[in-house]
């Protein structure tokens, strides 16, 4: 399995075409998308929400507070599925 990790931070402009980019790489391989917020202050965790309720296999996860991309790349580093 391959894991696509989307660490973003205010992107409304951008998650949906970074998204959608790695919904199309789901059909060469079994593969999960997880994404984390780092604590943005617009509308990504919104559109990432709506994004995500169309689509199986993402998962999505927030910071509470911006704590930098190595922080949010971590925390998804930690969700990676195992198998």
């Amino acid at each position: 399995m391959i894991s696509i990790l989307i660490p973003a931070y205010n992107a409304e402009k951008f998650i949906q075409a970074a998204i959608e980019s790695a919904l199309l790489q789901r059909g060469y391989t079994d593969c999960e998308i997880l994404v984390c917020d780092d604590g943005s202050t617009d509308s990504t965790v919104h559109m990432s929400k709506k994004i995500a309720s169309k689509h199986h296999g993402i998962k999505l996860f927030h910071l509470e507070k911006n704590a930098g991309v190595s922080a949010a790349r971590n925390r998804l580093l930690s969700e990676i599925n195992p198998n």
